[in-house]
């Protein structure tokens, strides 16, 4: 009896153990977590009771009091592409044909340097033809002032004076048909190798040229955010060429009409200028802007 008795009183110790230990581990285990996670757990219990509802509530109702009030930073994207600041358009002074291009897109350029030559031949015979013409006209006027005839004399020295017209004309013909380089800039746009021999009208664009260092930004905003855009704000440009870099500007210009359509809306042109000290970008690059 005394075994059966110690036997009995050691199982009961040993299921006791389990249930003794437990809460412990369960302290321990709640010591160990997260301060979120605490507050988290903590929301059903202050939920429990008519009184914990109402803090409840009133916790709620402030903090979206204060998500209403708050003031936010909202930024504008849009796509965005960097443009030289003034493009010059050359454009063919005369019809004639392409005798030689001494420059591509991407070449420097200085003001005053001979870019594109057009063939002069046939303004040369012009010219040849109206210096004879002039000639003619001036010979039959002086003869016949020397035989006083008005008549003639008349006649004679109008058709000089239109010979002399077209030779001027003629002559700043040949002087166009070199086209020089307005500015000292950058080529953008005009490769002319492919295409010498072919024929030129007056008024065809040859070459687009641009300035080195004078960039602007242009942000192409749909006409659902265009609303909250005005002038003097801030933005940065992230370039799809350049994506560690970020170019910052401010909003100088907004377009009042509806440049570009895009999926069926409009979209306006936003002009903003480089701020100092930002990395000089090159024409044509295109990227994501920020405002």
């Amino acid at each position: 009896e005394d075994g059966i008795r110690d036997r009995d009183v050691t199982g009961v110790q040993t299921c006791a153990l389990p249930i003794l230990l437990a809460p412990l581990l369960d302290l321990k285990w709640a010591a160990g977590r997260s301060a979120w996670r605490r507050a988290v757990d903590s929301v059903p219990q202050m939920w429990r009771g008519s009184a914990g509802r109402k803090r409840g509530a009133a916790v709620a109702a402030l903090a979206l009091l204060a998500a209403c009030l708050w003031p936010v930073t909202f930024e504008v994207a849009a796509p965005a592409r960097v443009e030289g600041v003034v493009q010059r358009v050359l454009a063919a002074p005369v019809d004639g044909f392409l005798r030689q291009t001494r420059v591509r897109p991407g070449d420097s350029v200085k003001q005053g340097d001979v870019l594109v030559e057009l063939a002069d031949q046939d303004l040369l015979l012009e010219k040849k033809r109206w210096e004879s013409e002039l000639a003619r006209h001036q010979n039959n006027f002086s003869l016949a002032l020397g035989k006083s005839d008005r008549g003639q004399f008349a006649v004679n020295f109008a058709r000089a004076a239109e010979a002399k017209a077209q030779l001027e004309l003629v002559e700043s013909q040949l002087a166009r048909a070199q086209v020089v380089s307005p500015i000292d800039g950058l080529v953008i746009q005009g490769d002319l190798t492919q295409m010498v021999g072919a024929p030129v009208k007056r008024g065809d664009t040859l070459l687009t040229v641009a300035p080195r260092d004078q960039y602007r930004i242009i942000v192409e905003v749909d006409e659902r955010d265009i609303g909250f855009l005005s002038l003097g704000q801030k933005g940065r440009l992230a370039l799809t060429a350049l994506p560690g870099e970020r170019l910052h500007f401010t909003v100088q210009r907004i377009t009042p009409v509806a440049a570009v359509t895009r999926d069926g809306r409009n979209a306006y042109d936003v002009e903003g200028r480089l701020e100092a000290g930002s990395l000089a970008p090159r024409h044509g690059l295109q990227g994501i802007a920020r405002i």
